[in-house]
């Protein structure tokens, strides 16, 4: 008989339309082909039926209404190990970390119901980020098989939002967050001596145990104010969600296979500087450092600091902040053109690259193009492509000495397009 799980079911069903994508991984979202092509300045500007995604005030603003997007991204990660003394043969070279594994696929939803003329619910689900690299051949310093982990975080968020005195929204999106990892070719680090983990609190649950599931629920709060008939404002904050632990994994992550999605805060304005064009910024701040299992950094002593272990080696993931610049420019009545920049620093730092072969999450600049060509008074069509910018991270003292010495360098580079179709209703 087969053993049902209604938990497993539900991540199932959700990650059919959204696969596998988000170009940069540690935090990055697509939703909202329209946000995007405005580098997803989404806090006081809210342009279609995933606005929760960003700030659920805005859902207010946005009418009844549904949008339905497909992205595709081309990711390129390479790893590159020189100087290392280990003897093991194949340890220093330059490796391709997204082996047969360059593109990923992608499909968000949202649809807005107004309730009169001041409220709306709403429901979007999208992917938040994910993250995969996948080598053609086991790296000696990790394992004796093809070295690999996949990360996806999929969210379901029902939003509701309220405008009071015709200029203040308020908003709430109740977030069922799912979680899924996969991780293999790491045995070097599930070694035992007498029935103890050497490098592991729980060496039997680091690599090779195929999908993993956690969950949790959270939710965002959000602000938005027409502070004058061209300028708008908002603000959003996400407490710590806890999520449940990766039970497979629990001998990897520390804190027994736990990890939290993130504190996060942002702030934006959008500026209607002429009659056919809005510019938009905001910012946003990420707080890595709550979430021991990325925050805790990879120590030279891993028998003191065991993988798993409440205060075990992570990733090292430092604070982000990131900083987005759009623009919108309505040509005619039926077509509108978008750009946008963002930028922030790469979370790993020089003195972990090692341990972030695993992530190679390096993308510290992005510029993204966008347009929507109105069909008829009820539905458009929008596209975007964004190109997030080569950029390599050399490491510094990274590799600890009881792993021979030497340094790993990590470069990504992104490219994705996407296409939606809007309806009001």
């Amino acid at each position: 008989m087969v053993k049902f799980s209604f938990k497993k079911m539900i991540a199932s069903l959700c990650f059919v339309p959204c696969l596998v994508l988000t170009p940069t991984s540690a935090h990055a979202v697509i939703a909202s082909v329209k946000t995007f092509g405005m580098a997803a300045t989404g806090i006081a500007y809210p342009q279609d039926a995933q606005a929760a995604v960003f700030n659920p005030a805005g859902m207010a603003d946005v009418g009844d209404r549904y949008d339905l997007g497909f992205e595709v991204a081309r990711t390129s990660r390479q790893a590159t190990v020189r100087g290392n003394l280990s003897p093991l043969p194949g340890v220093n070279g330059k490796f391709d970390a997204n082996h047969k594994a360059k593109y990923a696929y992608n499909g968000d939803f949202g649809i807005n119901k107004m309730l009169g003329n001041n409220m709306s619910l709403g429901l979007v689900v999208y992917n938040r980020n994910f993250s995969k690299t996948k080598y053609k051949h086991a790296l000696p310093l990790f394992g004796t098989s093809k070295v690999g982990m996949e990360y996806a975080h999929e969210t379901i968020s029902p939003t509701f939002s309220i405008k009071l005195l015709e200029k203040h929204n308020f908003g709430v999106s109740l977030n069922y967050m799912i979680q899924r990892l996969w991780v293999q070719g790491l045995q070097n680090f599930a070694k035992e001596a007498f029935g103890v983990g050497i490098f592991s609190k729980f060496p039997r649950y680091v690599t090779n145990h195929k999908y993993s599931y956690s969950q949790g629920i959270g939710f965002t709060f959000g602000y938005r104010c027409q502070v004058a008939d061209r300028l708008s404002v908002g603000v959003t904050y996400q407490p710590k969600t806890y999520m449940s632990k990766f039970k497979k994994y629990k001998g990897f992550l520390a804190g027994k296979g736990r990890l939290n999605i993130p504190q996060k805060i942002g702030a934006g304005f959008a500026w209607r500087l002429l009659p056919y064009a809005t510019l938009a910024f905001d910012v946003e701040y990420i707080n890595w450092r709550k979430v021991k299992a990325l925050h805790r950094p990879l120590q030279d002593n891993l028998t003191a600091h065991k993988l798993g272990a409440h205060n075990g080696t992570g990733f090292g993931f430092r604070d982000q902040w990131f900083y987005r610049l759009g623009i919108d420019y309505e040509l005619t009545e039926w077509l509108t053109v978008r750009a946008g920049y963002r930028h922030t620093r790469a979370p790993i730092k020089r003195s972990q690259t090692a341990v972030n072969v695993l992530t190679v999450d390096t993308i510290e600049d992005y510029l993204t193009l966008g347009a929507t060509a109105c069909l008829d008074s009820s539905n458009e069509i929008s596209i975007f492509y964004g190109h997030g910018f080569s950029h390599k991270i050399k490491g510094k003292n990274s590799i600890p000495p009881s792993f021979g010495l030497g340094e790993a360098n990590i470069k990504q580079a992104d490219d994705v397009v996407g296409i939606s179709w809007g309806h009001t209703y």
